[in-house]
């Protein structure tokens, strides 16, 4: 299940200074943000933090439920109700324990912003077009022997009275020089018959042969267009990320709030957590003021196990005490 982004408004104050704000909603965690801001780049930027970290909780929440919906369709027996019981329990207990480590964990990790990490530095998707490979050239066809008229096959084989009855050598002659002519056009034929499928199978390769290279230069150049695009669209998006630093190490009003922004944004906590914030900062002073909504007590965890009670066939949850609850809310604002 996705996140809902709205688009990004403009609203004015009675000073006329713009505010860019959006809404987003996540219906499978019944989650919904207003978010603000001095820039569209900013919202844009926060909305993009909220959705990942929705996304990544999400994934959880599903995969919880799947699990859960397994052991439901056909797994009745009281040892997996037990497990279950024992899951939930631990669920429990580490949102119980996350509770109270909040400042520790928040302390451990590194909040500043790693201006490198926000360039864009992945390689361009496509590989480079390759040519396909070629077929191999039409190969000259092997030409059959041309008939000789020296040649064995056409020597008229002279009896004796073949020798001595002129008439009879003259006509065995004829019959030889005959069969040697029409072999020998029969063999012009074939050759010649050869030779131009030859050179139809020479031309349609030739043909081929131009058509596959422009069309692998046509796919090569759109391919270098689309590189010089997007290497052109990733230096600009760099440049402003650039310019973004060198604008908060200048100290310039709007830049040192888009990064307290990001701080803030970029800083995880438990999903009950509204994470919903203004910054304001004052460049005289050099203080920055952060109006930031906490959760309400009811909005925090208060179940500490869960217990299979398999007489009933049910759950049974047990809490904390309110005076628990209670110390739990101050040390969490705290």
């Amino acid at each position: 299940m996705k996140t809902r982004i709205g688009q990004v408004q403009v609203i004015y104050s009675g000073r006329g200074k713009p505010t860019y704000q959006l809404e987003m909603w996540h219906d499978g965690l019944k989650k919904h943000r207003l978010i603000r801001g001095d820039g569209e780049g900013i919202v844009q930027l926060r909305a993009q933090l909220q959705a990942e970290d929705w996304a990544q909780k999400w994934d959880e929440v599903d995969s919880r439920q799947k699990q859960r919906n397994e052991r439901a369709l056909g797994k009745r027996q009281q040892e997996e109700k037990k497990s279950e019981a024992s899951d939930r329990t631990s669920d429990a207990q580490q949102a119980l324990e996350i509770l109270s480590s909040l400042l520790k964990a928040t302390l451990d990790v590194d909040d500043r912003i790693d201006w490198e990490s926000l360039e864009d530095n992945t390689p361009f998707p496509e590989g480079k077009p390759t040519a396909g490979k070629l077929s191999a050239k039409p190969s000259a066809p092997n030409l059959p022997p041309e008939p000789r008229r020296p040649d064995t096959k056409y020597q008229p084989a002279l009896g004796l009275l073949d020798k001595l009855i002129s008439s009879r050598r003259i006509r065995l002659e004829a019959d030889a020089e005959r069969a040697f002519s029409n072999d020998l056009e029969d063999w012009k034929r074939g050759v010649a018959e050869l030779e131009r499928a030859h050179a139809e199978a020479t031309a349609l390769y030739e043909q081929k042969l131009r058509a596959d290279r422009a069309a692998h230069q046509k796919e090569t150049e759109d391919w270098e267009a689309r590189l010089l695009t997007f290497v052109a669209a990733q230096e600009n998006s760099n440049v402003r990320v650039q310019a973004r630093r060198i604008a908060y190490e200048n100290g310039e009003t709007e830049a040192i709030v888009e990064y307290i922004d990001l701080v803030l944004s970029s800083s995880r906590y438990p999903d009950y957590f509204p994470q919903e914030f203004d910054v304001e900062y004052d460049a005289a002073a050099k203080t920055a003021v952060v109006d930031y909504q906490l959760p309400a007590p009811d909005d925090l965890p208060t179940r500490k196990s869960v217990k299979y009670v398999a007489s009933r066939d049910e759950f049974e949850e047990q809490f904390i005490t309110e005076a628990q609850a209670a110390r739990q809310y101050d040390d969490v604002l705290y």
